[in-house]
């Protein structure tokens, strides 16, 4: 029998099963998931999963061909792109710090929230609203926008549609347009259609087909970089403006939730810069009872408390929440409160991840004591998100972990 003839027939056939699966592996789905009930950036590859090893571990800022799973509450410091084929679903939050640019397919399911500087759409690309968008900027597009029934699209600066045979706008719930209105595009209204704009501009056949259509409500002043104060919008919208922390024409936020051990003084909370909108104020608030409820001055000088960032001046002893509210008293009256972050206070046992990865270290751990067979062991999301790899016996009396957390 000859050997060689028959080892090489078995090479071929390893390389075809090589190629093949290769190829295999290449044609599964391309699919990156965030975190759920995690804060986290865009760009940090820990708030990451994907379904093939090869892929890149974060995905990227100009999206192709790949499908975006998007749960917790992610910001992204710059422009996103969604092109190709990719297909983009949002379940929780997203907050783009720049231009969203739709090329392809968005979903934003119901109660979730996307928040954009500017919104950009071309070609034969669809967005279905089933949550709620703002738009703090422009909406310039030539795509199929389509509102939901339940959905909520807010435009606080221009909207320009062309008459592209793409360009349609279908709205089954409530859209809200603040400042002009360009369109070529036919705006076809079941559900509730603002438009803030004394002359709306439609050209080249653009129209608004329905019913419910209010054209520069009777209550609202004349509107250029602001969106109408408490007393000039509907109920409806106000309430929602009001949980999300948008309102006079701005966002209010001052960063993300943290978990320090005790004694320690928490990282300074950024509050971000409010800026066209005339004379405002800031007034940072804490409290240790919950989230809602409790809230008085936070500690600190006047001016410690009343500027834009808030730095605790002494260590926590026990979990204390933070908001910030701020005040525009002219030209126009409005006040409104940021999102809450919780500064979560842990006792001994509690991983804090200050120093690495070792669970071993005694620097990683609440207390600086490793825990021993009669402690109670907590894992919490940490602001370092570092979290601990077990690499020699451990002993733990009980170990929890958070949604978030993990151990290795």
């Amino acid at each position: 029998m000859d050997t060689t003839f028959f080892m090489n027939k078995i090479g071929f056939f390893l390389l075809v099963i090589g190629i093949f699966s290769g190829i295999t592996s290449l044609a599964q789905p391309q699919i990156y998931t965030s975190t759920n009930n995690r804060t986290g950036s865009w760009d940090d590859d820990g708030i990451w999963s994907k379904s093939q090893t090869w892929m890149g571990n974060n995905p990227g800022t100009s999206l192709n061909s790949t499908s975006i799973e998007v749960y917790g509450k992610v910001t992204r410091n710059g422009s996103l792109s969604n092109g190709g084929s990719t297909v983009f679903n949002l379940y929780d939050t997203l907050t783009v710090n720049g231009t969203f640019t739709n090329n392809s397919v968005v979903n934003i399911a119901v109660n979730s929230l996307l928040v954009v500087t500017d919104w950009s759409g071309t070609g034969a690309s669809t967005t279905d609203i089933y949550g709620t968008v703002i738009v703090r900027g422009n909406l310039t597009s030539d795509t199929n926008i389509r509102v939901r029934a339940g959905g909520l699209l807010i435009v606080l600066g221009d909207l320009n549609a062309s008459n592209s045979g793409n360009s349609v706008i279908t709205n089954e719930g409530n859209t809200v347009i603040v400042g002009q209105v360009s369109s070529g595009a036919d705006i076809t209204t079941g559900g509730s259609l603002y438009i803030y704009d004394d002359t709306p501009t439609f050209i080249n056949g653009g129209s608004v087909n329905g019913t419910n259509y209010t054209n520069s409500p009777s209550n609202a002043a004349t509107l250029t970089s602001m969106i109408p104060t408490e007393a000039s919008i509907p109920s409806w919208l106000q309430a929602i403006l009001t949980s999300l922390g948008v309102t006079c024409g701005a966002s209010n936020t001052i960063g993300y939730d943290q978990f320090i051990c005790t004694n320690i003084i928490p990282a300074q909370l950024i509050g971000n810069a409010v800026t066209g909108l005339g004379t405002t104020s800031y007034a940072w608030e804490s409290s240790t009872t919950s989230a809602s409820t409790g809230f008085a001055n936070a500690a600190g000088t006047l001016a410690q408390r009343t500027g834009q960032n808030y730095t605790a001046p002494a260590a926590l002893t026990q979990t204390t929440w933070y908001r910030r509210k701020l005040t525009v008293t002219s030209p126009s009256t409005c006040s409104f409160y940021s999102n809450v972050v919780k500064v979560t206070v842990g006792a001994t046992g509690s991983w804090s991840g200050a120093t690495d990865n070792s669970w071993s270290t005694a620097t990683n751990w609440c207390g600086s004591a490793v825990p021993t067979i009669a402690t109670d062991a907590l894992i919490p999301v940490t602001s370092s998100g570092r979290y601990p790899i077990v690499s020699a016996a451990a002993n733990t009396k009980n170990l929890t972990i958070d949604l978030g957390a993990s151990v290795t």
